[in-house]
């Protein structure tokens, strides 16, 4: 028999209700994957850094931060330069900004490089 909308029920009767513990039992499942996704996500934080080339090597290239840290970014095969160029085309002092995974105080495997160009103060509004 069909109930109306607005006619009160009972805890007892809802949980008795076809399909309710399905239905709940999908909420938890997807409130669960939702809160997995989150903490994953967390775990995998990428690093965002800006800086200041110091110095490029072959295998990596050192950065100043806006705080004066010095951070050295590993590129690996996987590391993604397309928008920075040739490294030997990349000359000290320019700005570019790095994405990768901490490996300790001041290394970082880097995923990806650019350059960040600089805006001209006149252009902005």
């Amino acid at each position: 028999m069909l109930r109306l909308l607005h006619t009160p029920m009972t805890l007892k009767e809802l949980w008795h209700t076809p399909g309710i513990k399905t239905l709940l039992a999908c909420a938890l499942a997807s409130a669960l994957f939702t809160l997995g996704l989150f903490i994953y996500s967390l775990d995998r934080q990428d690093n965002r850094i800006v800086g200041t080339v110091i110095l490029v090597n072959e295998g990596s290239i050192v950065i100043e931060d806006p705080r004066g840290q010095h951070l050295t970014l590993l590129i690996t095969p996987d590391t993604k330069t397309r928008a920075l160029g040739p490294l030997g085309d990349l000359a000290p002092g320019t700005l570019v900004m790095a994405s990768g995974e901490r490996i300790g105080t001041s290394t970082i495997e880097a995923f990806g490089i650019r350059r960040i160009e600089e805006r001209n103060e006149e252009r902005r509004p």
